[in-house]
């Protein structure tokens, strides 16, 4: 008989340790679901931002840049263009920035001088043409419209 009541009490010991570790994983489970979530916030805050609150690259001291456009190239090939020559920061932002933009879908192939000293949005207007002003002649390129 005290053999069933040493047994008993060993077990009732088993179940509080595994119920206690349970309550710690659930705890920790816990805490790391809420730091993914501050981190999704504090990023997708930072991206959205980022969007919306334009700035240019270089504003102090800009530079004049010639990059060219080539023809069919999409919008994520012009923002790596731009990403690369440092007229962007961030060729994802430029995406949605482009988007979101008045000139979503009428970017055009050709020559273009663009400045650090320019938001994305001015840049945007250049490329898609609708400020041509201090810009090269942009040729045909042999398409035959006229």
């Amino acid at each position: 008989m005290a053999s069933k009541k040493k047994n008993s009490a060993g077990s009732i010991g088993y179940i509080v340790t595994v119920m206690g570790a349970k309550g710690i994983i659930k705890i920790l489970l816990t805490v790391l679901v809420i730091i993914f979530l501050i981190f999704l916030a504090r990023t997708s805050y930072i991206f959205g931002y980022s969007i919306f609150n334009e700035t240019a690259v270089n504003a102090e001291s800009p530079r004049d840049i010639l990059v060219e456009i080539p023809e069919g190239a999409s919008t994520w090939e012009i923002g790596g263009i731009l990403e690369k020559n440092g007229l962007i920061e961030n060729r994802y932002i430029f995406m949605v920035q482009e988007r979101f933009s008045s000139y979503h879908g009428q970017l055009e192939p050709g020559n273009y001088i663009l400045s650090t000293g320019q938001t994305p949005s001015q840049m945007l207007k250049i490329i898609a043409r609708a400020d041509t002003e201090n810009q090269p002649k942009q040729e045909d390129g042999g398409t035959g419209s006229s």
